[in-house]
């Protein structure tokens, strides 16, 4: 499964949720994780070590690293956004992504907030797009492009959202009516604050030693993950 987890929207919790699918998968199998953002946030959660991805971008060399004895990692690089691409490029990006999915059971894109070539190249690959959006309205406008344009050329592309990255229960009611009439599957994933210390350790949630009024919310994000991705947590 080739799992994308993008919005042009920034600060909607992108590396967030994929560093905790990343986790959630590498109990089923064998995770391959790309970072494309420049920032390489995912990437410092597992290693000081960057750079991979620009193999992949440049010469479709896909040579990661070992960071668990079920993750590799394609790290991102400070220096992605001075790479220039053609048009051409979308093409041959696409190709070198589709060959590894055979390595791989799951493979979890990081991308960063721009329709770039290579996150174009990674959207054209998925089998599961993962939307994070906050309770800003303009974090929904990404929704309509993915499926007037990636929609129209490969049909199983398969959409979902996590409603994420909120503090007020008034404002996501508002944004919860909003993603109900676009008829897509979707999650509301509660407790920011749990996520800002799980980043902090580099660790999921649910591995965070939280107060027993705690534990059952660290198992409900869990579950909620799982069941947006179709695989049974635990």
């Amino acid at each position: 499964m080739f799992i994308s987890v993008a919005n042009r929207k920034g600060g909607v919790g992108k590396t967030t949720i994929a560093f905790h699918l990343i986790h959630l998968l590498k109990e089923k199998g064998k995770v391959l994780a790309v970072d494309l953002d420049s920032q390489a946030n995912l990437s410092a959660l597992f290693t000081d070590k960057l750079g991979d991805v620009e193999e992949l971008l440049l010469s479709n060399q896909i040579k990661p690293q070992s960071v668990d004895h079920s993750i590799d990692l394609l790290a991102g690089s400070h220096e992605l956004d001075f790479i220039q691409y053609e048009r051409s490029d979308l093409k041959r990006i696409s190709r070198a992504l589709e060959e590894v999915k055979s390595r791989y059971d799951y493979i979890v894109v990081d991308t960063p907030p721009e329709l770039s070539v290579p996150v174009l190249a990674s959207l054209k690959s998925s089998d599961l797009i993962i939307v994070p959006v906050s309770t800003s309205f303009f974090s929904l406008q990404f929704i309509g492009y993915i499926r007037d344009r990636l929609l129209s050329e490969k049909e199983e592309i398969v959409i979902k959202l996590i409603i994420n990255c909120y503090r007020n229960i008034n404002a996501v009611k508002e944004i919860e009516e909003e993603v109900r009439r676009s008829s897509l599957s979707y999650e509301i994933i509660p407790n920011r604050i749990l996520f800002e210390r799980a980043l902090r350790e580099k660790k999921p949630v649910w591995e965070l030693r939280v107060p027993k009024r705690d534990r059952g919310l660290t198992e409900e994000i869990r579950g909620k993950l799982s069941s947006l991705i179709g695989v049974r947590g635990g």
